[in-house]
């Protein structure tokens, strides 16, 4: 079995193909896309890519990201197998604040594959027709990497707005060559139900604000849809604090296993 790359996430190597200077931290931006001359791909998959490549911007020593983002364009297009590698990367320009690019694809996009079916193991809260609704993608569609994604985000949100806020889909695929199919086996790790118990802020709130979060609190209390409490939260507490880079980072959860509840923390920001 293939483990499925669904997730746009790469490791970044710490070597260029071209020459590069080790103190440069600038973001990198690719101006131009070429393939090398023995690379079989279709010219409108060609266009595509570099339309996705040239948009992005990137961190420095990024060729292996810059393949990896290429490789699952074309995968969304159903070329599970495609083979993408950087042939050359040439500096063409370079600031103190960024480094623009030009670079050389080596491509075999391989042949186009279509979903067989998808089945799930090892649910025992929803049955696998309902987990089937995750997926936006039909039997013998092209075999979209994004869809399965997508799919699988669905997945976790459905089981945490019933407490099973450590819920795990393990994706595994299985090709047929021979019928150019992919099919999707999905291993289920639930993990434990957890319901909502205790809220705490933590530091001076101002009455209307306190009074604000609590009430959003009192809402889900002693229910079981975590991820969509945190939501409203984090959403109320932007709402209160504009500046702030991010609520999830004054936001604590803390999980009593045995007794199976969660309590949520919230620090206030230093200042608005």
């Amino acid at each position: 079995m293939y483990l499925l790359l669904l997730a746009f996430v790469f490791s970044i190597s710490s070597l260029l193909v071209g020459q590069t200077d080790a103190r440069f931290t600038a973001k990198l931006v690719v101006e131009n896309v070429e393939i090398t001359n023995d690379s079989l791909v279709s010219s409108e998959h060609l266009e595509q890519l570099q339309q996705e490549i040239t948009k992005q911007e990137y961190r420095e020593n990024a060729q292996d990201e810059i393949a990896e983002g290429a490789r699952y364009e074309l995968q969304k297009q159903g070329y599970f197998k495609a083979d993408v590698t950087m042939s050359d990367l040439q500096v063409l320009s370079e600031t103190p604040g960024q480094r623009t690019v030009a670079v050389t694809l080596r491509i075999n996009e391989g042949r186009r594959y279509r979903l067989q079916r998808i089945n799930f193991v090892h649910n025992r809260v929803f049955a696998s027709s309902r987990l089937r609704q995750a997926f936006a993608i039909k039997d013998q569609d092209v075999f979209d990497t994004e869809k399965i994604r997508l799919g699988l985000e669905e997945l976790r949100k459905l089981y945490a707005s019933v407490g099973y806020i450590n819920f795990v889909p393990v994706p595994n695929t299985e090709p047929n060559e021979q019928a150019g199919t992919v099919a999707l086996l999905v291993d289920i790790d639930e993990g434990k139900q957890f319901k909502i118990e205790s809220l705490t802020l933590k530091g001076k709130w101002p009455q209307t604000d306190e009074e604000r979060l609590t009430g959003i609190f009192q809402l889900y209390a002693g229910g079981l849809n975590v991820s969509e409490l945190l939501d409203e939260l984090k959403a109320a507490i932007q709402a209160m604090f504009p500046g702030l880079a991010s609520a999830s980072d004054i936001v604590e959860v803390r999980q009593n296993v045995k007794k199976g509840t969660v309590d949520v923390s919230v620090m206030r920001p230093a200042t608005r």
